[in-house]
């Protein structure tokens, strides 16, 4: 492994940030989602035998490869990104973040702004328009052009017809999605490497409306003749684009599989589908919300306010205004209100005698009857949409849901670099559990507990076995989701010895202070040599008194309160200096004294490695019983907090387990072809692909005949040489699967 490179000023106050803010989870998932540490996990994994200077060891290391990279800004952005929501995290890492100081000052600004309005719903609604939002770009001999578009079905975005109505001779157009860090898209060969670029379909027209020339210029002092109206209300200036491959039923990470990409249901605003669709009431200062791409920029997100008295100066009432912030680039970007509802597609700004008064958008409803007038592809659109969320579609109909969301793709890789698969065999039991695990408010026993264990004698006769790849499963299963995940022995650190180690060792990876664990119940004397009852006495405190105290500075720390009028102060402060409207309710806001509360965590995860390797001791189990919850004790009666953990024990399953927690009994000598078929079909399925009948039944007798093999009689090196000669069959169906291959 190389020396980690000297860090500069900047580098090591950064890493001082990231230590006091940042989760080891959430420092790993966005070094690996930048991918500038190509061997984080090792770093990662050697941190962890010193559990309490894990934190601070990786932080260094982190933002020491980030300077080496030239990326200390991006590391910043993005750990500013995901810990938008803690003021104080926040507030640390944006300086660190800024490539251009005003650009990155402004988006600082409108994130700071976004959350002081703390909008009900914002958090979620964000992350999914992050699936659905894309660059549109059109390489010309002069350059490239560039726009914003989402996508509306499984091969169709919605963008500005003026972005992409320009085309020369063999030159490529293409949408760019998840291009969420980095420098600016100036041209197509500057796509990174994380970013999802589609073609456009060789048929890529499947509707468009005509821009209107000096569209948003207002007519001072003439007003409009017949013509002009007339050719205002039917240059909608859109763009229905197709494109080669339907990206929205693949996974978001074709690479490992996962979640399904899914769309925005254009649909829904309408109505009954088959009628004429309404406008969506807006009213003056209702929010209008723009995901947008300016400039080829990683995507932001602007909020602003409509305008009724701008938009009652267009007398074709076909263009919605308003002052959210744009910029060239943003125009083909969906616009939302405040209940987030599809109200326009942003296309251009609005100009009084040269000057920019407000920007505007196409309103989505004369969009959607323009769509509607074509059968053919409205037909195309209605039909995507699930059955069972369409329902009827008949006069009665209610109104669509918002968006489709395709059914998971199972995680079939626990790698992300698709060059390099690392794939799962079997483990049904352990991907559904972590799927139930994940989702369910009040889970019962089996929903909070896992354990895997070898099928063998011993520890020794069930090395290889996959019990420590759990931990990467759980990795691959929960990447980009934001609660932590804490280890305990991992690569054959020793578990702590004391019941006091393991509370301390659990707080430092979940970033609970010192201030925080003061308090603890002092540890009786309770050595069963000098007495019945100090033994007893140890046993009530360790299985009782500790995870009592531990679940209240769980919820101590897991609830965080802030000063949202400090906050609205401050924002306040930025958007003046930026020259950036104030919205009336920071204004408001900053003159009183509002306390909020915010949540870190949904659950915890922890993970305990290398179980049965060493005898646990006494206090320690009782600790972890005392935890977890045993059959003795109601699942309803442990604390909230407490069942909020979700606990994987790898390597043998404690006695102190309850016969209703899940247990995966993992024997590679018992894995069949279906095993071994159904990574290769998942990774298909990643890609919207299936495997024909005859090719599934000619791999079923191959991998039948392969598990035969002399090579695989050893069960302790049976899944590695299976899991490499099956990222061959991988690397063979990709490529013909895949049209240029997907990143």
């Amino acid at each position: 492994m190389p020396d980690v490179p000297p860090m500069d000023e900047t580098a090591e106050a950064l890493a001082k940030v990231i230590a006091r803010h940042v989760s080891i989870t959430t420092l790993s998932q966005a070094v690996e989602l930048l991918g500038f540490c190509p061997d984080w996990e090792v770093r990662r994994k050697r941190a962890s035998r010193f559990p309490d200077m894990a934190r601070t060891t990786l932080a260094g290391e982190a933002s020491a490869a980030a300077a080496a990279a030239g990326m200390l800004p991006d590391l910043a952005a993005r750990l500013a990104a995901q810990m938008r929501f803690d003021p104080e995290a926040f507030d640390a890492l944006v300086p660190y973040g800024r490539r251009d100081a005003s650009w990155e000052a402004k988006q600082a600004a409108l994130a700071r702004r976004a959350h002081t309005m703390s909008l009900p719903g914002l958090s979620e609604h964000a992350a999914r328009w992050m699936k659905w939002i894309c660059v549109v770009a059109v390489d010309l001999p002069n350059g490239t052009k560039r726009g914003t578009g989402f996508l509306v079905g499984p091969d169709l975005v919605l963008t500005a017809w003026h972005t992409v109505k320009h085309r020369a001779e063999g030159f490529r157009r293409c949408v760019i999605f998840d291009h969420e860090d980095g420098a600016a898209i100036e041209n197509l060969s500057q796509v990174g490497a994380k970013t999802r670029a589609v073609d456009f379909h060789t048929e890529w027209k499947a509707a468009s409306c005509e821009d209107l020339p000096g569209d948003g210029v207002l007519p001072d002092p003439d007003p409009m003749t017949a013509d002009d109206l007339h050719k205002r209300q039917e240059c909608l200036d859109f763009a229905l684009l197709r494109l080669q491959e339907k990206i929205g039923l693949q996974a978001l990470k074709p690479a490992t599989g996962g979640p399904a990409r899914g769309w925005l249901v254009l649909a829904s605003p309408a109505g009954a589908p088959q009628q004429e669709a309404r406008p969506v009431p807006v009213a003056q200062d209702d929010r209008i919300i723009i995901p947008q791409h300016p400039y080829g920029h990683p995507q932001r997100v602007d909020f602003g306010r409509y305008s009724q008295i701008d938009t009652e100066l267009d007398s074709s009432a076909t263009r919605l205004r308003y002052n959210t912030e744009t910029a060239p680039g943003t125009s083909g970007a969906p616009c939302f209100n405040g209940n987030y509802r599809l109200v326009g597609m942003h296309n251009a700004s609005v100009l009084k005698q040269g000057v920019a008064i407000a920007n505007q958008a196409i309103r989505i409803d004369l969009i959607l009857n323009k769509l509607k007038a074509d059968n053919r592809i409205w037909n195309e659109l209605l039909a995507a949409i699930p059955e069972a969320s369409a329902a009827a579609q008949g006069p009665e109909a209610a109104e669509l849901p918002d968006a489709v969301e395709p059914p998971d793709v199972p995680i079939w890789s626990v790698s992300a670099d698709a060059a390099k698969p690392l794939i799962i065999i079997g483990r049904r039991a352990l991907r559904e559990w972590i799927k139930v695990a994940a989702t369910d408010a009040t889970p019962t026993r089996a929903a909070r507990v896992y354990a895997a264990v070898g099928k063998g004698a011993g520890i020794a006769e069930t090395k290889g076995f996959g019990k420590s790849f759990s931990l990467q499963v759980l990795r691959a299963a929960l990447l980009g989701k934001p609660d932590p995940v804490v280890v305990l022995g991992e690569e054959l650190a020793l578990m702590p010895f004391s019941a006091r180690d393991v509370l301390g060792a659990v707080a430092v990876q979940l970033g609970i202070g010192e201030a925080e664990m003061r308090g603890m119940p002092p540890r009786p004397s309770g050595d069963p040599m000098i007495g019945r009852s100090g033994s007893d006495k140890l046993s009530f405190w360790a299985s009782k008194q500790l995870p009592d105290w531990f679940a209240g500075v769980l919820a101590g720390h897991r609830r965080y309160t802030w000063n949202v009028s400090d906050e609205a102060r401050r924002s306040k402060g930025w958007l003046e200096k930026m020259n950036m409207p104030i919205p009336p309710e920071i204004v408001k806001l900053s003159e009183a004294n509002e306390m909020r509360v915010e949540s870190r965590w949904q659950q915890v995860w922890i993970v305990l490695e290398h179980l049965g390797e060493a005898t646990m001791p006494q206090e320690v189990r009782d600790l972890f019983a005392g935890l977890v919850g045993t059959s003795s004790v109601p699942e309803a009666s442990l604390h909230p907090d407490l069942r909020r953990l979700r606990w994987m024990f790898l390597g043998a399953a404690p006695d102190f387990l309850s016969a209703d927690a899940t247990i995966e009994v993992l024997d590679p000598m018992m894995v069949t072809p279906e095993d071994c078929l159904a990574p290769i079909e998942e990774m298909l399925a990643a890609l919207n692909r299936e495997m024909g009948e005859e090719t599934r039944q000619a791999m079923r007798r191959a991998l039948a005949a392969l598990l035969q093999n002399d090579m695989l009689s050893d069960p302790s090196i049976r899944l590695k040489v299976l899991q490499n000669l099956l990222a061959d069959y991988v690397s063979e169906f990709r490529q013909a699967a895949s049209p240029g291959g997907v990143s």
